[in-house]
């Protein structure tokens, strides 16, 4: 079911994801709205990729329910599901997610303490971003670079469709938090702000650095 009611859903919830866009600001406003129909005993965690529990339990009213369970991309075909608590979390909260995420099929994580990126997105996100900055600075395009890393490691898969299956604007949302920091970011910011503003974010809108549902990397002579 598909509501914008806050009232009764919000209520009568024994759990609850959190995944709107990775803007802090977006988040703070959603937990503000949520504070005021969430009852005492509802968990909630955020599936935020980019932010720690220590980031945004602030905004929620009980930090011993709160948590994160983060999921993979394409879940029904990579099944994880990283869970890590706040300082506070009670350690049955974090119990009875693993128990969840088990009904639904997923295979549980649990992380010790919280860490930026937690654990995948942490080994993940230094490799596409040595990709795209490879690729924003006019060393190589990004059809090169994807062939040179799977035709060399044997990976299925390319940095650059890896990041179409992520979503460009999840990639620009990161890179834009960056920019003031880090003038790599804002270069590669900028270069993926013409391609969004083209409507090529990514794969589920039919193109992103590739073009879908019959992407380059599916032609067999695509490595040759």
């Amino acid at each position: 079911m598909i509501t914008s009611d806050w009232d009764k859903p919000f209520k009568e919830a024994d759990y609850i994801i959190e995944a709107v866009p990775e803007k802090i600001e977006a988040k703070k406003e959603f937990y503000e709205q949520l504070n005021q129909y969430v009852n005492d005993k509802t968990i909630v965690a955020s599936n935020s990729s980019t932010y720690m529990p220590s980031q945004l339990v602030k905004y929620f009213k009980d930090p011993k329910r709160f948590l994160h369970m983060h999921f993979a991309n394409h879940i029904w075909q990579f099944n994880t599901a990283e869970i890590v608590g706040n300082p506070q979390t009670k350690q049955s909260v974090i119990e009875e997610v693993v128990t969840f995420a088990r009904k639904i099929k997923m295979m549980p994580v649990v992380l010790q303490k919280e860490n930026p990126g937690y654990l995948m997105n942490a080994m993940l996100i230094p490799f596409l971003s040595s990709a795209l900055y490879l690729w924003a600075t006019g060393v190589a395009d990004y059809q090169t670079i994807d062939k040179d890393w799977m035709n060399s490691s044997g990976a299925p898969m390319g940095p650059f469709m890896t990041l179409d299956m992520v979503g460009l604007r999840t990639v620009h949302a990161i890179n834009a938090a960056r920019a003031k920091e880090n003038p790599a970011s804002k270069l590669i910011a900028e270069k993926l702000s013409t391609m969004i503003e083209a409507g090529h974010t990514g794969q589920l809108a039919g193109e992103g650095f590739y073009k879908y549902p019959h992407p380059a990397f599916e032609d067999p002579n695509f490595l040759k």
